[in-house]
């Protein structure tokens, strides 16, 4: 749960945004446009309500261990639930500290991440 104003400012941020690209292309954050991950619909061809709502979105908002690769502390960290449920992560962040393939691994800022592959100005 957020404790600061700020924390909580955060988590809406990760909670509440859609990004539309020129060609139609939706994504959850404007940084994660070229990954194929993060493109949760198309306004080409679905509503926005559908693509907030579509099976792309609710995996991403929803994170389950299961869609987690066994290399991620993710995959066995107990308070799991909590952090997905808050959506306490920043794709991106994780994305440029561990890389593409690891996707699914902690935010930097946990305590239980992993030594960054490419260090972060956090």
């Amino acid at each position: 749960m957020a404790d600061t104003p700020q924390e909580m400012a955060d988590i809406l941020l990760l909670n509440g945004i859609l990004v539309e690209y020129p060609d139609g292309k939706v994504t959850i954050c404007e940084q994660l446009f070229w990954n194929k991950k993060f493109i949760i619909g198309d306004v080409n061809t679905s509503s926005l309500t559908q693509i907030w709502n579509s099976p792309q979105s609710l995996q991403l908002a929803y994170m389950k261990k299961e869609f987690i690769d066994s290399t991620s502390k993710c995959k066995s960290c107990r308070i799991f639930k909590k952090c997905f449920d808050n959506r306490n992560r920043c794709w991106t962040d994780i994305i440029k500290a561990y890389g593409d393939e690891h996707w699914d691994y902690p935010d930097p800022r946990c305590k239980w991440a992993p030594k960054m592959i490419h260090a972060l100005n956090l």
